[in-house]
C-alpha cells in the first residue's frame, strides 16, 4: 500500500507516509517496505520480472523540471530520498548537508517526453508492440511556467521487462481543468480504459 506525504517537504511523524507498506493479505503484520517516496502512485507488478514499480510525484518548487517526475522499481527496504534528497548525490536545498550517496536511483524519468503542441481534441497515437510496456497517467503541472502533461504516456520497457528504454505521448489533448487520472489494460491488449477528471 503506497501512501503519500502530507506535505510538499517535511520530517513526517507517520511512518506510514511517503513509504510503502507491505501487510499480510487480511490485513495484518503492516511493514515498512520502502521509504522516502514522497508520493508513489499507480503501483503494479511487473508481470515479467515481479518487481513492483510505481510512479512518483516528488516535491515541488525547484523549477520547472526539477526533479522531474520518475518511476521507481521499488525495492525492500530501500530509501528512495524524500525529504532530504531528490536524486541519488543530490539533497534538497533545504537539506543542504543531507548524505544523498545511498538514495536509489530512479529507472525513468518524465523529462524525456517529446512535448507536443496544444491540440484542441484527443488524439491516440498507438503502436505494434505495447505488450509489456507501461501506461502512466499525468494529471499536468500547476505551477510550471509552461503547462505540461494532463496525457497519458506510454513507457516502452526492454524485452527482458526490466528497465525502461523510453517514454512517449500515447493520447494528449486534455484541456485544463480534466485530466487523466488512471488507466488500465485488459489482458487481451485490445482495451485500453482511461478515467479523467474535471
Amino acid at each position: 500500500m503506497a501512501v503519500g506525504s502530507s506535505c510538499n517537504l517535511c520530517d513526517e511523524r507517520d511512518s506510514l507516509r511517503a513509504a510503502v507498506t507491505q501487510f499480510n493479505r487480511d490485513g495484518s503484520g503492516g511493514r515498512i517496505f520502502a521509504k522516502g517516496l514522497r508520493n508513489t502512485v499507480g503501483i503494479a507488478f511487473n508481470p515479467t520480472t515481479g518487481e513492483l514499480w510505481g510512479g512518483n510525484n516528488d516535491r515541488d518548487n525547484l523549477g520547472d523540471d526539477l526533479p522531474p517526475e520518475h518511476i521507481n522499481i521499488i525495492k525492500d527496504g530501500r530509501n528512495y530520498g524524500w525529504p532530504q534528497c531528490y536524486f541519488p548525490g543530490k539533497p534538497n536545498p533545504e537539506y543542504g548537508s543531507a548524505d544523498c550517496s545511498n538514495v536509489e536511483p530512479r529507472r525513468s524519468r518524465c523529462k524525456r517526453i517529446r512535448r507536443r503542441s496544444d491540440s484542441r481534441s484527443t488524439r491516440v497515437r498507438s503502436s505494434p508492440r505495447v505488450s509489456g510496456d507501461a501506461f502512466v497517467t499525468l494529471h499536468g503541472s500547476w505551477n510550471r511556467s509552461v503547462p505540461t502533461g494532463a496525457k497519458v504516456v506510454r513507457v516502452e520497457v526492454d524485452s527482458g521487462g526490466r528497465r525502461a528504454v523510453g517514454v512517449d505521448d500515447f493520447i494528449v489533448g486534455w484541456q485544463r481543468p480534466t485530466a487523466p487520472l488512471g488507466a488500465a489494460c485488459r489482458s487481451l491488449g485490445a482495451s485500453r480504459r482511461i478515467a479523467s477528471r474535471e
